[in-house]
């Protein structure tokens, strides 16, 4: 079982990764946030990168072909408001 403490850093931990993914939407000026745009944003997250080492995981390979799915494949979920905050 987690301690408070342990229960307080892993939802400050999820709060910033979600914060990231949606600035990650935001910046593709997409309408809301993915899948996509959350496992972008997990592969800045120090603990998820130790996770994907584990599994021997082309960090840089993931990073790049997310970014290309999203710019690629995610064109039809761009805002019709450009000012999105």
């Amino acid at each position: 079982a987690l301690c408070e403490e342990e229960k307080n850093m892993l939802a400050k931990n999820l709060e910033a990764s979600l914060q990231r993914a949606l600035e990650i939407a935001m910046a593709f000026k997409h309408a809301y946030v993915t899948t996509e745009h959350l496992l972008l944003s997990l592969c800045e997250d120090p603990d998820t990168l130790i996770v994907l080492r584990g599994c021997s995981a082309n960090i840089s390979h993931l990073n790049y072909k997310l970014r290309k799915f999203i710019e690629l494949e995610l064109d039809n979920i761009i805002a019709k408001n450009q000012n999105l905050k």
